[in-house]
């Protein structure tokens, strides 16, 4: 019988198993939010480090309406209290939708809460 060290056990009490079913890990570039949703597609939001730098937002909107972009495109211009930023894609790929209730409503875009704080929707390049 094979004992497991301290270690092992504090390991396998905090390791999470993972569900395909669930969303996949959030990464952070450059300000970006970006999670792998279990079709593959990647939805996008802005990091709250953001908000931290520009203070309270009173103007957003996409850079482009492009319908590919490539990784360090133009992708959401924000204006706040503090000073401007134009925020970059952090993945290349097609757009498949772009939250414009966001833009239109700037309430959400701090919510923690993916579903009505993600800006874009994105389908990753092969």
């Amino acid at each position: 019988m094979s004992e497991l060290s301290l270690w092992q056990r504090i390991k396998a009490f905090f390791k999470k198993p993972q569900n395909p079913d669930q969303p996949g890990p959030t990464e952070i570039k450059d300000g970006i939010w970006y999670r792998k949703q279990p079709s593959g597609d990647y939805l996008l939001g802005v990091d709250a480090s953001v908000f931290e730098e520009i203070g309270q937002i009173t103007f957003a909107d996409f850079s482009t309406n492009q319908t590919e972009l490539k990784a360090g495109d133009d992708l959401l211009d924000l204006e706040g209290d503090k000073s401007v930023e134009t925020l970059k894609s952090p993945l290349t790929g097609t757009v498949i939708s772009r939250n414009h209730e966001l833009v239109n409503d700037l309430t959400n875009i701090t919510a923690v809460d993916s579903a009505t704080s993600w800006i874009m929707e994105l389908a990753p390049h092969k």
